[in-house]
């Protein structure tokens, strides 16, 4: 007998709510008696009350609304037990547990409010451009603390450094957590500040943690969904900028936070993202564009600063930026406007704009600018940035690795980018 079976067989009556995890159930909870807050996921065999927080696969709930010992329960259902003290729920993700998402919830709860009273984490989040409503929605923990993993569910394990027990270790920090829609915590990262990141270098041979997980996150990306029946999706690398641009064009676009340009969207994510349109509104610089060969969309960064927090403060409208690429015509349309060269004003004559000079002061770099200095790159078909913005260059102002002509190569093939639009490397012409 499966878990709704048993369930619908206690005289609770489940309506589909929704097709995500494959499939989401709700109706009363059999525990606490709330309306509509119970939810079950058919195919995962877990259920989780948003009130109560009870939760738990078939096992679990015989459990406790029955009173059977575990064999019992697994008598009931059909099932060989395992031999083991306690059920092997901790063999599933931690997020999953009820113990995992009732210490997350509370910690939630209490960084939330601690971060409503500490000024300088909210002046913080506010010079990022985030409102009083979002920053709601984060916490602060004021105080790093290690504490025991089976409060959280998860099991027992040795820490390699000093050979004692592992431990759960909350730094001191910006919470961002990524609630599901059915009001399962998936993740809970820890943004650590300047002072702790370069304390953590000292036992992590000198690299340092700018973000910190609680053990037994998920791996999925943040997804904030969109207001109004937004189609479109803006794709960040960061959460808090995930939530700027949801805040600013949430009724827009549908904003994935990735937490780092190696993650990926889930097939679920991918399946739901298909055939829309999608901005990579990722980082400008060199991680950022490698990362658009492995994501599909349309290569959007902001036009100053390195992320959209960076934009806002110099001053960016982060609405009018997400606006403008939504609006723009049709790329064919872009693209052969593009390519019509421009007379000079004053002798009628075609004129090569080499645009403004480069920061890093190559003079091997040319670009063979399009109306007006601005470049043209990649599908987008339309002014981006000045030369020094163009993000196959922009790296080197700062000291780091050359153009990947491989990748570019990879971009001009899989975009069908026109050879006349190229740059100059070394002498080597590259579409541009």
């Amino acid at each position: 007998m499966d878990l709704q079976s048993i369930i619908q067989r206690d005289g609770f009556t489940l309506k589909r709510e929704a097709g995500t995890n494959g499939g989401e159930l709700a109706g009363p909870c059999p525990f606490c008696g709330g309306e509509d807050r119970f939810r079950v996921w058919p195919e995962k065999g877990r259920y989780w009350c948003r009130q109560c927080r009870a939760g738990g696969d078939a096992i679990q709930y015989l459990r406790e609304r029955e009173g059977m010992t575990y064999r019992e329960a697994c008598a009931a259902i059909g099932v060989e037990p395992k031999n083991a003290r306690s059920p092997a729920r901790q063999e599933e993700p931690g997020w999953l547990s009820v113990e995992w998402q009732t210490a997350t919830w509370a910690l939630l709860e209490e960084t939330r409010l601690s971060l409503q009273w500490y000024e300088p984490a909210k002046n913080y989040l506010k010079g990022r451009g985030l409102n009083d409503e979002t920053i709601s929605m984060l916490g602060y923990n004021p105080t790093s603390a290690h504490m025991d993993r089976a409060a959280w569910g998860l099991p027992n394990e040795t820490n390699p450094r000093t050979g004692g027990p592992k431990r759960v270790w909350i730094p001191r920090g910006i919470v961002i957590p990524n609630v599901l829609d059915d009001g399962l915590i998936h993740r809970l990262r820890i943004r650590l500040p300047p002072d702790e990141f370069e304390r953590s270098k000292e036992w992590t041979n000198g690299k340092g943690i700018k973000y910190a997980e609680i053990p037994g996150s998920g791996p999925d990306p943040l997804l904030l969904p969109g207001r109004d029946g937004a189609e479109a999706w803006a794709v960040v690398e960061s959460e808090l900028d995930a939530y700027l641009i949801h805040q600013e064009a949430g009724d827009l676009v549908n904003v994935l936070g990735l937490g780092s340009t190696t993650a990926r969207p889930t097939v679920q994510m991918l399946q739901v993202m298909a055939g829309k349109r999608v901005l990579l509104c990722l980082d400008h610089d060199a991680a950022g564009w490698r990362a658009t060969d492995r994501l599909p969309g349309e290569y959007w960064p902001v036009p100053e600063g390195k992320d959209p927090g960076e934009y806002h403060q110099a001053g960016g409208d982060i609405r009018a930026w997400i606006e403008a690429r939504l609006k723009e015509s049709v790329a064919s349309e872009a693209h052969q406007e593009a390519r019509e060269p421009i007379q000079n004003d004053d002798a009628g004559e075609i004129k090569e704009d080499k645009g403004p000079s480069l920061p890093c002061g190559n003079p091997e770099f040319r670009c063979y600018h399009l109306r007006g200095g601005q470049c043209f790159y990649k599908s987008n078909w339309g002014p981006i940035a000045e030369l020094d913005r163009c993000p196959m260059i922009y790296g080197l102002g700062h000291g780091e690795a050359h153009p990947d002509l491989d990748a570019l190569e990879r971009q001009r093939t899989k975009h069908g980018l026109d050879p006349e639009l190229m740059w100059i490397y070394g002498g080597a012409k590259h579409d541009h």
